[in-house]
């Protein structure tokens, strides 16, 4: 076999097998880290309203409206924006996450069964912040 005849029908194809789950990762980084700054974006506008206006705003839509975000803040794994909720005392906010399924705000849990951020399964709960899990 000629080497070019090697390279087409060989070394391209096992190239592209070996590196497809680095761009995948990659892929997935990208969009956690540009959800996790929407989010560090929204979770201030919100506070800063909070402060300004003594409550919390009713939707993401009146951040928009009174000028605390350009634009609502998108969910990458939904068709519409970061879900928020105002809660007693306070306000949840979400992305659907790796699962595509809004799970009312319940972070996924890891390997260990333990609640975890960036889970494949589970929501990515930006706020309230979860406590740390302490190891016994």
């Amino acid at each position: 076999i000629d080497d070019q005849v090697w390279n087409e029908v060989y070394i391209t194809p096992f190239m592209l097998k070996i590196q497809a789950p680095a761009h995948e990762r990659i892929s997935q980084i990208a969009w956690r880290i540009k959800t996790g700054r929407q989010a560090l974006l929204t979770v201030l506008a919100i506070m800063r309203y909070e402060k300004e206006k003594g409550q919390y705003p009713a939707s993401l839509d009146e951040l928009v409206e009174a000028g605390y975000l350009k634009k609502l803040p998108m969910d990458p794994h939904s068709d519409g924006p970061l879900i928020y909720r105002r809660t007693n005392g306070g306000f949840l906010l979400y992305s659907f996450g790796m699962d595509l399924t809004d799970d009312g705000g319940k972070l996924g849990l890891g390997s260990q069964g333990t609640p975890r951020m960036w889970a494949d399964n589970g929501d990515w709960v930006f706020w309230p912040v979860p406590k740390p899990q302490v190891k016994q």
